[in-house]
């Protein structure tokens, strides 16, 4: 079963979508990403980094996401 939690949002022109190194985890002054972008051992993750030029609070946002599969 598919689940999401929807955490910020923006117009899809306020949206930029790039890849994502290994050097650019650090980015997350809240939690470790690294046990984020894992949710059960021995998965590989894509790395994808969002960022929101101007979310729905007109901030600019950046975010790390993780996919298991592309």
């Amino acid at each position: 079963e598919e689940s999401y939690t929807v955490i910020d949002y923006a117009l899809r022109d306020q949206i930029h979508v790039g890849s994502c190194q290994a050097e650019d985890l650090n980015l997350s002054p809240v939690r470790s990403t690294a046990g984020m972008l894992t949710s059960r051992q021995n998965v590989v993750c894509h790395l994808f980094q969002i960022r929101f030029r101007s979310d729905h609070s007109g901030e600019n946002v950046t975010m790390i996401l993780g996919v298991e599969l592309l």
